[in-house]
């Protein structure tokens, strides 16, 4: 009896019905364990840009518009000189939400993006064999694989979740 009354719960939760999920990384972040990461609430963003900065703090910045249909702007580096840590990027991209920096993009078609991710908020949490979350309490990171091209992106969630909102009203159903 002991074992059915804790296996009911089990039971519930996978036979009632589930809700369409984001593909988007932030939204697969909210389902990742309740174990936080403190380093990257501590770094909060990079290169002395913290999420929730306005568009104005990136002063002597040379930033790029990247036109797009989503509702978060998004502006790029134009140089491919930038790095991350001692890795060469391919792209340094900072996306602002309701005037506010909430997401900073490093990609690379280099291999050591991941372990760059790694030194900087240690180990994560592996989601599958291309996939690797750090999640804080106010900012997250997620690492990511699509063929030669490497991601990590770097967070505010709070926003990132009125993003996913925008983005989900605005879609037909």
């Amino acid at each position: 009896m002991k074992n059915l009354l804790l296996a009911l719960p089990l039971l519930a939760a996978c036979s009632s019905p589930s809700s369409p999920q984001s593909t988007t990384p932030e939204a697969a972040t909210a389902a990742a364990p309740a174990t936080y990461n403190a380093v990257v609430d501590a770094q909060n963003g990079y290169d002395g840009h913290h999420l929730g900065d306005s568009l104005s703090t990136f002063k002597g910045v040379n930033l790029k518009l990247v036109p797009r249909i989503w509702p978060a702007v998004m502006y790029v580096i134009p140089s491919h000189n930038e790095h991350l840590d001692t890795l060469r990027l391919d792209g340094l991209g900072y996306e602002f939400w309701q005037g506010r920096l909430y997401r900073v993009n490093f990609n690379s078609r280099r291999p050591g993006l991941l372990e760059a991710g790694k030194r900087m908020y240690g180990p994560g949490v592996q989601m599958s064999p291309t996939e690797y979350r750090w999640t804080g309490k106010r900012a997250s990171a997620n690492y990511t694989e699509n063929g030669e091209w490497t991601y990590l992106r770097i967070f505010d969630n709070a926003a990132a979740a009125q993003v996913d909102s925008a983005v989900a009203a605005a879609t037909p159903q």
